[in-house]
């Protein structure tokens, strides 16, 4: 018989309702539980979280050096940054050199940029070190043909300035200073040892963004390319134009990352920028 309202169902018969209700109730529980934990999340038990890959610690206290697309050798260094570690036309792709000395802002005056002239170089290089790179928090094993494709390339960091406070964003786009293996300061509690300690290299447009003038020193960790806020580093290449139209939908959680394919059975060259010493080597492909 089908009772005709909720007042008919007598506590006896209401039990069996209810163990029904509490039962389907706790499935469809558990059952966000595991799509959370596969999803990486996990409910809040007031423990701390493990921070997302793409967004680690903060390596504190870290002498800051300066280069730039295009530089040429000197009398005390014979590496140029024409080409970057993961990109053998750099100084093509960018439209020019990046020249420090001649400015309108942030951008060179003499050619308009086809890249994020907010760049940086870190001491690690994936290509060529391909089993340390197992130990970037975000690493995949490459598919096939994708082995000289590098997965850390693009990858936004965040600086901050340690005498004005001030932060600026910048991609990972070469490698250095000095060294191309050091996995242990990059993805772990390592510190620079080589040059000054030198641990990071910026472009001019993030040298006169946060107004270093030398050996300074800057904080820096990588962050999350959805959480990098709008700012002259959103102004110019192609992936900044693509960030910028995904913001300005909202919801975009991230933004897409464009791979540069190296060709096989190329020469490849990696350079190490820094102040007064660079180191080279290269690999057949």
């Amino acid at each position: 018989m089908v009772c005709s309202s909720l007042t008919e169902l007598s506590p006896t018969r209401l039990t069996p309702i209810y163990t029904m209700l509490k039962k389907t109730l706790l499935m469809l529980a558990g059952s966000l539980l595991m799509g959370a934990v596969f999803a990486g999340a996990a409910p809040d038990d007031g423990r701390p979280r493990r921070q997302s890959v793409d967004t680690g610690p903060w390596k504190l206290d870290i002498v800051t050096t300066t280069f730039f697309i295009g530089q040429g050798s000197s009398g005390y260094n014979s590496t140029t940054n024409y080409a970057s570690a993961w990109d053998k036309a750099w100084t093509q792709n960018y439209g020019g050199m990046d020249d420090p000395n001649k400015r309108s802002g942030y951008m060179p005056t003499n050619f308009a940029v086809t890249l994020n002239p907010f760049y940086c170089a870190l001491p690690f290089n994936d290509v060529a070190h391909p089993e340390l790179a197992k130990r970037m928090p975000w690493y995949k094993t490459p598919k096939e043909g994708e082995r000289y494709v590098s997965q850390c390339k693009g990858r936004w960091i965040q600086i901050k300035s340690r005498a004005t406070g001030k932060m600026a964003y910048a991609q990972w786009e070469d490698v250095g200073p000095f060294r191309t293996d050091h996995v242990d300061y990059v993805f772990g509690n390592d510190r620079p040892t080589i040059h000054s300690c030198a641990g990071l290299d910026v472009s001019p447009a993030v040298k006169d963004y946060l107004g270093l003038k030398g050996l300074d020193k800057c904080d820096w960790r990588f962050i999350e390319a959805a959480a990098v806020p709008d700012g002259p580093w959103l102004k110019c290449g192609e992936l900044a134009l693509i960030m910028r139209a995904l913001k300005s939908q909202g919801g975009a959680n991230k933004a897409p990352t464009l791979k540069l394919l190296v060709p096989g059975g190329a020469q490849r060259t990696e350079s190490t920028t820094g102040v007064g010493q660079k180191k080279v080597a290269s690999d057949k492909m």
